[in-house]
């Protein structure tokens, strides 16, 4: 098993959103499409729009190709989890954010390894 993290916002410092994704152990393969999700952790301040997000990405993704964190978009949360309240808009972002950091951090570290 391998863990991604990603965060979007600094934590104690306003909104933030925080992800771990742990994906199969599969070095050296570059193909989103070959690598699934095992499970997806999140982090986040108390606002339940943030843990709505939090929660519906986790449970969303949880057994798919890591290519569908990368595709996953606003219109995505407002199909699944309907309309953020006032004020909390930038909740999904902030989650698809931290979703995209943590898919390039493998990326990343595939390529400091070659």
């Amino acid at each position: 098993m391998r863990r991604l993290a990603g965060c979007d916002g600094t934590p104690g410092q306003g909104p933030f959103m925080a992800v771990v994704i742990d994906v199969e152990d599969v070095s050296g393969v570059l193909n989103a499409e070959d690598i699934n999700i095992i499970a997806l952790h999140f982090q986040t301040y108390g606002c339940p729009a943030a843990r709505a997000c939090g929660e519906f990405v986790s449970d969303y993704l949880t057994g798919k190709p890591l290519s569908a964190a990368i595709h996953l978009s606003e219109e995505d949360f407002l199909r699944e989890i309907g309309r953020m309240p006032l004020g909390r808009e930038h909740c999904p972002g902030m989650t698809i954010r931290a979703l995209r950091l943590a898919v390039a951090s493998a990326r990343a570290n595939e390529e400091d390894s070659l």
